[in-house]
């Protein structure tokens, strides 16, 4: 016996029958974009967040061991990272102000973007 369809809109919408695959894969579609781009944009921020953190460790690092100063450090880190924000780098020594003086305590700050990391080292 051949299936009949029925034309009468109200029974047609309180049917059962349809494809579970198909609500499946629309939904899934609805559901997982979202996630899809929550995901990447938690990527992002991470890369910026470890990118700063390089950033303050081995500039300071490389300008107390090497002479070489922290924005040079800074911009070839940044071009490892592939990022191209320009990062705010706040350079400070104490006691004396004076960034060569053996014991002084320099500390240096990065701001990138909304991320934001210090490293804190002792001159030899």
């Amino acid at each position: 016996m051949p299936l009949q369809r029925s034309s009468d809109p109200a029974r047609l919408l309180s049917s059962d029958a349809g494809s579970a695959l198909l609500e499946f894969v629309g939904f899934g579609l609805l559901l997982q974009i979202p996630l899809l781009m929550m995901a990447v944009s938690f990527a992002e921020v991470q890369q910026t967040q470890f990118a700063a953190e390089a950033i303050a460790r081995h500039s300071l690092r490389s300008f107390l061991l090497i002479g070489t100063p922290v924005s040079e450090a800074a911009a070839e880190i940044l071009a490892d990272f592939q990022l191209r924000t320009e990062p705010r780098l706040l350079l400070t020594c104490r006691p004396t102000g004076d960034c060569e003086v053996p014991g002084t305590l320099l500390t240096l700050e990065v701001f990138l973007g909304q991320a934001h990391a210090v490293s804190v080292m002792r001159h030899p």
